[in-house]
């Protein structure tokens, strides 16, 4: 084979193997184009995805704002002490504008009610990067009060360090302005307290006195309606000092009493001695469970178990001994007792009636009592954040319902 044959067999070979690159370079081409289209549709759905999800996150942060807004008073300072952010609550509250507000320090609705203690607590615990809760009366521009349940929450950057600080308030003045009418009311009875432990049961005991002295000198010579006649004072100048001394022991329920670990079974034994001669002279049976232990007020606690049981012994059956039955069972949140009788039962018409004070269903004839025993109950019961309530019929017994805070 000469020469030109053979350089053009060698031709033909290059030939068929650019062809066959060519065909590789296509194939390849086309799936490259077909993963970048396949690349381009997965990334475009991505996408597509990723901005749904945003718009989602943004509505519901924006929903979330304008509960927010709604209900609460919301302000932003920064960590140099300028106001950020104020909403639309805040303005109409305080009487200030945003353009007031915004840039400036929030002492500007400083009340001065506060010492420096108090600012320098807040402050202390803000700027480790702490969550602040407390109750602050700040000033309106037009110079009226109103008091806030404040709560600063830090925005602290990826060292813990505040960057500045949300403060999320809700308007309590209301609340606060029943509280001092309450403080108001019980500086009142306070007062009552004291003047009736001075001033009422000295011409009681003066009536009493010269009842006796009357008696004394001159019972021999009275005739029936004389002799009467002081009967009924001594009679009532007796029911006005029981009166008296119950209104004196409402008074003092609760005052200068702390809270502290209470054995109920330890008082119920205390109880059932206080009041051994009525429970043997009746002949009671008292059924009692395991009580618990809590925190609580326990001479009141005391007062109330006896009240109870005193109640359920004196309106019994005639010829019927008196069966009380206490129990407790835990649920959440409190301790539900029952106290339960077998007794004369009470009309349901009178189930609130009983526990107003002074209130009496029967007359002093036929039970003894100043009618205030069941109102120191519900006074104790409500002392321990607690309900009282009675299931009753006539002739059916008593069960006393009351729920005492865990």
């Amino acid at each position: 084979m000469d020469e030109k044959e053979r350089a053009a067999k060698n031709l033909e070979k290059a030939e068929h193997k650019i062809r066959i690159l060519e065909d590789m370079i296509e194939h390849t081409t086309r799936n490259l184009y077909l993963a970048n289209m396949e690349l381009e549709h997965r990334s475009g759905e991505k996408l597509f995805q990723s901005k749904q999800l945003l718009e989602k996150a943004s509505r519901e942060l924006s929903d979330y704002k304008l509960a927010l807004d709604a209900s609460a008073i919301v302000s932003i300072v920064g960590v140099d002490g300028k106001t950020e952010y104020v909403n639309a609550l805040f303005c109409s509250l305080s009487g200030f504008t945003q353009a007031e507000i915004l840039g400036q320090d929030q002492r500007m609705v400083n009340s001065g009610f506060h010492d420096k203690d108090f600012f320098k607590i807040m402050f202390e615990n803000i700027r480790l990067g702490k969550r602040w809760r407390c109750e602050i009366k700040n000033k309106t521009k037009d110079g009226h009060f109103y008091w806030l349940d404040m709560n600063i929450i830090p925005f602290n950057n990826k060292y813990g360090k505040p960057e500045r600080y949300i403060s999320i308030s809700f308007d309590i003045t209301e609340k606060k302005q029943r509280e001092n009418e309450l403080e108001r009311q019980n500086r009142e009875l306070q007062q009552f307290v004291y003047i009736a432990s001075h001033d009422l049961q000295e011409p009681v005991r003066t009536i009493d006195g010269f009842a006796r002295l009357l008696n004394t000198n001159y019972g021999l010579t009275m005739d029936e309606v004389g002799k009467k006649s002081l009967s009924f004072i001594a009679d009532a100048t007796t029911r006005l000092s029981m009166l008296i001394k119950g209104l004196l022991d409402y008074g003092r329920l609760g005052r200068n009493a702390e809270r502290k670990p209470t054995d109920l079974n330890v008082v119920l034994d205390h109880v059932c001695e206080d009041l051994g001669a009525l429970i043997n002279d009746s002949q009671a049976e008292i059924i009692r469970s395991n009580l618990p232990e809590m925190n609580g007020f326990e001479t009141e606690l005391h007062l109330l178990f006896q009240n109870l049981i005193t109640n359920a012994i004196k309106f019994r059956k005639k010829d019927s001994k008196p069966v009380i039955q206490i129990t407790s069972r835990k649920e959440v949140g409190f301790w539900h007792f029952q106290v339960k009788d077998n007794g004369i039962g009470i009309d349901p018409a009178f189930h609130k009636k009983i526990f107003q004070i002074f209130q009496k269903l029967h007359s002093n004839t036929a039970y003894e009592g100043s009618g205030i025993g069941l109102a120191h109950c519900q006074k104790i019961v409500e002392l321990h954040d607690g309900l009282i309530w009675v299931e009753s019929e006539l002739g059916k017994g008593s069960t006393f319902h009351f729920t005492l805070s865990i």
